[in-house]
């Protein structure tokens, strides 16, 4: 019997990463918690087909350069950063009344930076070399060279236990079998998988939640 969590997922994203056919479907592969077959599953088309395009699928961002580290970089910013860690810092500081300010996204300084061939911005050890090395003109170096600390929300836990009556109110068949754009026996199974503590897909259970919530509160 195989024990392997998640292994559609894991599958899906070690074949990207070994074609490396192109930055963008590294990038994708990387950063997706659906497999475009669940994504498949999980979406119900409409009579055109027509598909939700992202800046994964925006042919612009690589006009300039065929450098593939920055290629990287380009994607990254115009996707994670843009969707992921600003809103996270606009919901943050607007929240207790702060405003937010990004000197280092400054357009001229991002402009300038994208001009520059990623072999000066990396080496085998460092992955943020130029400004590292501006840095240390200011700053300590033990400061400078300490491990990086993120922060990761504890979801698992949240959605087992605090979330858990929100889980149970909005997967609930009365609540998603009228939304005509997802397939409500999909959903259904990875709610199914969740309940007998498969908890892989507990971050695709958190972003259905953000869906039904939204869709409940503004459609």
């Amino acid at each position: 019997k195989n024990k392997i969590k998640n292994i559609n997922l894991k599958y899906y994203f070690f074949q990207n990463l070994f074609k490396k056919n192109s930055p963008v479907h590294l990038m994708k592969a990387l950063t997706s918690v659906f497999t475009p077959s669940e994504v498949e599953n999980l979406i119900i088309s409409d009579k055109n087909n027509n598909k939700c395009k992202t800046n994964f699928e925006d042919p612009e961002i690589f006009r300039k350069t065929e450098d593939f580290k920055n290629n990287l970089l380009i994607t990254d910013l115009k996707t994670y950063l843009t969707d992921d860690i600003l809103v996270k810092v606009d919901r943050a500081t607007m929240s207790t009344g702060l405003e937010g300010r990004d000197p280092l996204l400054d357009h001229n300084l991002i402009e300038f930076m994208t001009s520059i061939p990623s072999e000066y911005k990396f080496d085998n050890t460092n992955s943020k070399k130029i400004i590292k090395d501006i840095a240390k003109k200011y700053i300590p170096e033990d400061l400078l060279e300490r491990p990086k600390m993120g922060f990761s929300p504890p979801l698992k836990k949240w959605l087992a236990k605090e979330f858990k009556p929100l889980i149970e109110y909005y997967f609930s068949k009365s609540k998603i079998q009228n939304i005509s754009i997802i397939n409500l026996k999909f959903i259904e199974r990875i709610y199914g998988d969740f309940l007998k503590g498969k908890s892989e897909n507990f971050f695709k259970i958190c972003l259905i939640l953000i869906f039904l919530s939204w869709h409940k509160r503004w459609i």
